[in-house]
């Protein structure tokens, strides 16, 4: 009876600190904000910390109603977390890809848009289908697909183990809480609406079918073959780095149709990329970079904008080293039962699992190899599913043995280990690992902006920018397909861009007067309030309070508070009306 209350105590401090973390979630809202994990209330999320606590220990104390209860508010805390942008009153999120397919989305819905159009149809389609239905804008529907997708994250990770540790489920639960909630560490730093993060929340599923085809039955093949298709059109080249793990499980079935289903697989992915000559020409640059290129060129262009590849490295790893030793104990198990000829279904699949992982790491060398850093950190997300997975049959097989292995592997012990997990991943919450990648808080000002200076510029006078890509607003504003179709700004013909100057046209630390002289035959640079408030904070990078200075003493042709355009490197001087 003392137990009982102590857990109905437990409980309501969980979900009274969720209710209160809402609430300082949603003050103190100075758009534009750099971060919006440093911008949210360090209050807000030491309470969600203390509800996850909570929530942890109800899991593992309570009996099954109570545990149902504690799941859903671990449930309840994934949703705060992943919908701050919508509870801090944020009208998009990303000011780089991210706005693209928003572009997509709304080329969709306005029917302008096919799927053979774009590199990743899964999540523009999606969107816009969600969007129709709800009533939603494209903006908010595209926040909303990241929760439901880091739903099915969850969901898989659960669905997985669960086939060979059923009993075993509030130890599941605290592996949830402690590794996956807290921002979703297979994403760091931030969940934005792209395809990448899309197909690394949609991988347990392909991962789940993949693993039954090693079974006698039948009835996963096609299910098999469905996942694999969408995880094609959610992202390439996740499918194509889950292809090798697919065609493993496949050899390893115990039936005659091994080379047929592979050919399904192949031809299917092989069909795709037929249509997407985009993709040959990404890899066959990856290539020719590793002959010709010094791998240190992405790092140093990210130490020149004031990020430590060191510190961001160790903080993107930190709240997987516990986690990683369940699924290292997991695969060394898995690896004596197969010398000794004991090999059960769990074994055999971690073992699986883990050949999974090395071929996504091969993946993340080859561009670690070849200087692509922002590449590599999205195959190494791809690595950590594997991991995740791995990590969590561990945690299952060390409660499932706890009797047999030793007297010391309690649920109290298990509880321990978890909150030093819990505690480990608290910083990660807070301080994003890249402190020169901002998160992409896009206020509705800073979009009407780029809509009057779209609207008024003079059509023969290119437009360039220092962090945020002005063709991306223009997608984000009027879809990819119209933008891209030349309502008045066509990227390759009027926006400054190229291999090296995509991002970041204007030339760096041009205070010095060498902006004029530089090849990029500026006529208007566009300044956000995100752009100064990055300068403000990481000083000292590409751009500096000088070049602001320099900027302001220029032509300035429209300001709105949190946007202002100049005219540069030209005598005319004629502000928009």
């Amino acid at each position: 009876m003392k137990q009982k209350k102590i857990v109905q105590v437990i409980l309501i401090i969980g979900l009274s600190t969720t209710a209160f973390a809402t609430l300082l979630a949603r003050q103190h809202r100075s758009p534009p904000e750099l971060s919006i994990y440093q911008a949210t209330p360090l209050t807000a999320w030491a309470l969600i910390l203390l509800a996850f606590l909570a929530f942890v220990t109800v899991s593992l104390i309570a009996t099954r109603p109570k545990q149902s209860l504690a799941a859903a508010g671990i449930v309840m805390l994934t949703a705060l977390i992943i919908l701050l942008p919508w509870i801090r009153g944020y009208r998009y999120l990303g000011q780089h890809d991210s706005l693209t397919h928003l572009g997509w989305t709304i080329s969709t819905l306005n029917g302008t848009a096919s799927p053979l159009d774009t590199f990743y149809p899964a999540l523009h389609h999606y969107a816009a289908l969600t969007s129709q239905v709800l009533g939603l804008s494209a903006s908010h529907t595209l926040l909303l697909l990241l929760l439901l997708l880091a739903i099915c994250f969850i969901l898989g990770m659960i669905i997985i183990p669960r086939q060979y540790y059923s009993e075993e489920k509030t130890i599941l639960i605290v592996f949830i809480a402690c590794s996956l909630a807290p921002l979703l560490t297979v994403k760091l730093p931030v969940l934005q609406p792209n395809p990448t993060t899309s197909a690394l929340l949609f991988l347990p599923f392909p991962i789940y079918t993949a693993l039954k085809l090693t079974e006698k039955t039948d009835r996963g093949t096609i299910l098999a073959i469905i996942t694999f298709l969408s995880l094609l059109f959610y992202h390439p080249q996740q499918a194509m780095v889950f292809l090798p793990f697919a065609t493993v499980c496949i050899l390893a079935r115990d039936k005659s149709d091994k080379l047929s289903l592979i050919l399904v697989f192949g031809i299917l992915f092989a069909t795709w990329m037929s249509m997407q000559t985009w993709f040959l020409k990404s890899i066959q640059r990856v290539f020719v970079a590793m002959f010709s290129l010094s791998p240190a060129g992405d790092m140093s262009a990210a130490a020149d904008q004031g990020a430590n590849i060191s510190v961001i490295i160790l903080r993107v790893l930190a709240p997987r080293v516990l986690i990683g030793l369940f699924g290292a104990i997991m695969v060394a198990v898995s690896i004596v039962a197969l010398r000794t000829y004991q090999t059960r279904r769990h074994h055999r699949h971690a073992i699986l699992l883990s050949i999974g992982g090395v071929v996504g790491t091969l993946f993340v060398t080859l561009y670690v190899v070849a200087g692509h850093s922002m590449q590599y950190f999205r195959y190494s997300g791809h690595v950590l599913v594997y991991g995740t997975i791995l990590a969590a049959m561990g945690i299952g097989w060390l409660a499932s043995n706890q009797s047999t292995l030793t007297k010391h592997i309690t649920r109290n012990r298990l509880l321990i280990v978890g909150m030093i997990i819990l505690l480990v991943s608290a910083p990660t919450i807070h301080r994003s690992p890249y402190t020169a990648k901002p998160t992409g808080d896009i206020p509705q000002s800073q979009l009407e902006g780029y809509e009057t200076s779209f609207t008024y510029r003079e059509d023969n006078v290119k437009m360039a920018e220092l962090y945020s890509p002005a063709f991306r607003y223009r997608d984000g504003l009027y879809g990819r397909q119209e933008s891209r179709d030349g309502l008045g700004m066509v990227r390759a013909e009027n926006v400054t861009y190229g291999p090296d100057s995509l991002y970041n046209p204007v030339p760096s630390q041009f205070a010095n007067g060498s902006l004029c002289q530089s090849q990029t035959q500026l006529g208007y640079v566009a300044v956000t309030a995100s752009d100064k408030n990055r300068i403000r904070e990481l000083g000292g990078g590409k751009y500096t309070h000088q070049e602001l200075d320099y900027l302001n003493s220029t032509n300035q042709v429209y300001s709105n508070g949190n946007y202002w355009l100049y005219r540069v490197c030209t005598t005319k001087n004629q502000a928009f009306k």
